[in-house]
């Protein structure tokens, strides 16, 4: 059936299939079907077109495209449906004659849209070749006649013309040429209904545009406010921040020279503790030399007695030894940086106590094995003081450490003393 129902027009000549969409559709559903096919008219809108350009733009569709030709179909089909007065089942589906065709189509020329536009419609459909051309030219008939009444009726004089039809009216008598002059009135009334919606579309269009623009010129009123409130939110969320920023700069300043004040204090009762350390050292330097120039002196007048024999190095655990100088290397000082003021006090204590007297029970001195002259003291739990005595006398303290890099430590060293 699909296949079938693009024949229906493409029977007919371009021109003849245009008049037949002319009188089958309505101005509406001309400018729907070009709207749907997506037909365009340069330099006019769709509303300004006139309904005869319309029908020509489909019937030349309807050759280039099968797809159109099925839509221009279905459109004609719901558009242009038989009067009540002729049922579809009256329509005959076999065989008629040409004769019958045209004699059908003569009748229903009194109302050419209504009743001839329907008609023709489902005989050009007919199962049968031959009705279906019949009506073709029935069509064309029917065209031709209508052209000749129009190309007379200049000639003719209007006013008689017009008092003759009332006269037929008034008697109640169906005016000659009656088709024709329908025909003639409707296709001035399409004119009409056609000016008529285009004059309607373009106020409608104007109402549109004139309504959209209160709504745009709403809706910018709108944004701005909506941007007006947000840029508001904005500054006093930007003012906030620099509050709350400034009070927190006051807030750290405050720590900050607090803090500052801490560290200075205790770098000051660091360098005071040093500085007594120090006098101390120096004091036992002093008492130190003051020991060896005595001891020179008691040995000076002792002539006789026998030279004292060559000794090993003292024991730790003897006493009286004299007072050890310590050593302190760059390492150890760096060393000290990483612990607080209680252990870098315990260990210059430490230091002190151990240049007295090597064997201090609290000093907990021991030789590290493995590592040549390397002896480490306990300072705290987990710290310990890394020191070596020297050949001659005194001793060099190397380090402070974390007793988990003890092991660490005592490697690096024995590198040390073999490379």
């Amino acid at each position: 059936m699909q296949a079938e129902r693009p024949a229906r027009l493409l029977a007919l000549p371009r021109n003849d299939r245009a008049d037949l969409l002319l009188l089958a559709l309505p101005n509406a559903a001309l400018r729907d079907a070009c709207r749907e096919l997506q037909l365009t008219f340069p330099g006019y809108r769709l509303e300004a077109v006139k309904p005869g350009v319309m029908a020509d733009a489909l019937a030349e569709e309807y050759e280039t495209s099968e797809q159109d030709a099925a839509a221009i179909d279905r459109i004609v089909e719901e558009s242009c449906p038989l009067p009540l007065e002729i049922p579809a089942d009256l329509i005959p589906t076999s065989r008629i004659s040409n004769r019958v065709v045209e004699l059908l189509a003569r009748t229903a020329a009194v109302d050419p849209e209504m009743t001839l536009a329907p008609l023709l419609w489902r005989l050009l459909g007919h199962p049968v070749d031959s009705v279906r051309s019949a009506a073709a030219s029935a069509l064309r008939g029917y065209l031709e006649w209508y052209d000749a009444l129009l190309s007379q009726a200049p000639a003719e004089d209007p006013g008689a013309s017009g008092d003759t039809e009332e006269q037929e009216q008034e008697q109640g008598q169906e005016p000659e040429g009656a088709p024709a002059a329908s025909g003639a009135l409707r296709r001035r009334l399409k004119d009409v209904e056609s000016k008529s919606g285009k004059l309607s579309a373009d106020l409608e269009a104007a109402r549109k545009q004139l309504a959209a623009e209160r709504a745009h010129g709403a809706r910018k009123d709108e944004r701005l406010s909506q941007l007006k409130r947000e840029l508001e939110q904005a500054q006093a969320d930007q003012r906030a921040a620099r509050e709350a920023k400034a009070a927190l700069e006051a807030d750290l300043d405050r720590d900050t020279r607090g803090l500052l004040r801490k560290r200075e204090s205790e770098v000051e009762s660091l360098k005071h503790e040093v500085g007594t350390l120090q006098r101390k050292l120096e004091d036992a330097r002093r008492r130190e030399a003051d020991a060896l120039a005595e001891m020179r002196d008691r040995k000076a007048p002792a002539e006789a007695s026998p030279p004292a024999t060559e000794e090993a190095p003292p024991a730790p655990a003897e006493p009286g030894l004299p007072f050890q100088v310590p050593e302190f290397t760059a390492e150890f000082y760096e060393s000290i940086e990483e612990w607080d003021d209680r252990i870098v006090k315990s260990t210059f204590e430490k230091v002190l106590l151990l240049a007295s007297n090597f064997a201090h029970p609290s000093l907990d001195a021991k030789l590290m094995q493995g590592a040549e002259g390397l002896y480490r003291i306990k300072i705290g739990t987990d710290v310990r003081l890394l020191y070596r005595r020297k050949a001659a006398r005194g001793i060099e303290v190397l380090s402070l450490i974390d007793r988990e890099n003890l092991d660490r430590y005592v490697r690096q060293y024995k590198r040390r003393s073999h490379s």
